[in-house]
């Protein structure tokens, strides 16, 4: 129905509405005279409506403003824990509910591969920085080119940034939660085969919980810093 209404208040304390154009006042106490009266606002377009005694809303005024919104409760910090590396699930250490710190290992990966490449890392990186130092020796005396002293030094540093890559693999074979919170969800399951970026948890901190509640524009004006709002939960 396509209408205007608006709130008032009688004489003596009777919340009534006001609909339509038709001027006549419609309360529960005085719908029954009012029909009786003028048969006119039993008209489709004209309803009784229950309001609670004594308290009247009227926008613009800020003592009396009463807004209900419902919204859903989210966690303001919320994350996918994802797997960095591929690999077999080996070992998982958390259940969903559990509570878990930031850094804490959430699983395990198997890591015997990536071990043994670490190994040999970290052989070569041995073997070219001692001929590093070698040749940092003989250029400084004059016994080499200068060219000769730029390519060990590069073979040097190539194998360096390859060994960190190699020890980062094998950290990442640990899974661990990036945020404090509960594990929300749990994807996966010991033996199952992961690839990089896959999603492994859900991870949420519910301290705090928020509730975003969206007002209308016209009632902006009415907010301030400080105002009383009641919440009610459903599942507390």
């Amino acid at each position: 129905l396509d209408f205007h209404h608006q709130m008032g208040r009688r004489p003596g304390g009777k919340v009534v509405e006001q609909l339509g154009q038709s001027g006549h006042w419609c309360g529960r106490e005085t719908f029954a005279e009012a029909l009786r009266l003028d048969p006119r606002i039993a008209h489709p377009d004209r309803i009784e409506v229950d309001v609670e005694r004594g308290i009247v809303t009227l926008t613009g005024t800020a003592d009396n403003l009463l807004v209900k919104k419902y919204a859903t409760l989210e966690a303001e910090k919320e994350t996918e824990v994802v797997a960095k590396v591929g690999g077999v699930v080996t070992r998982i250490y958390v259940e969903e509910g559990d509570y878990v710190k930031r850094g804490q290992t959430l699983a395990k990966l198997d890591d015997e591969k990536l071990a043994v490449q670490m190994e040999q890392a970290t052989a070569d990186l041995k073997k070219l920085e001692s001929e590093y130092h070698r040749a940092g020796e003989l250029y400084d005396g004059r016994l080499i080119s200068d060219q000769d002293f730029q390519t060990t030094k590069f073979q040097y540093e190539s194998q360096k940034a390859t060994y960190d890559l190699q020890r980062l693999d094998l950290e990442y074979t640990s899974i661990r939660s990036p945020i404090s919170g509960v594990v929300a969800e749990r994807m996966i399951k010991v033996g199952n085969m992961l690839v990089t970026n896959q999603p492994v948890f859900r991870v949420t901190d519910l301290d705090p919980l928020l509730a975003v509640l969206h007002v209308p524009e016209r009632l902006v004006g009415e907010l301030r810093v400080g105002q009383v709002s009641k919440l009610s939960v459903d599942a507390l």
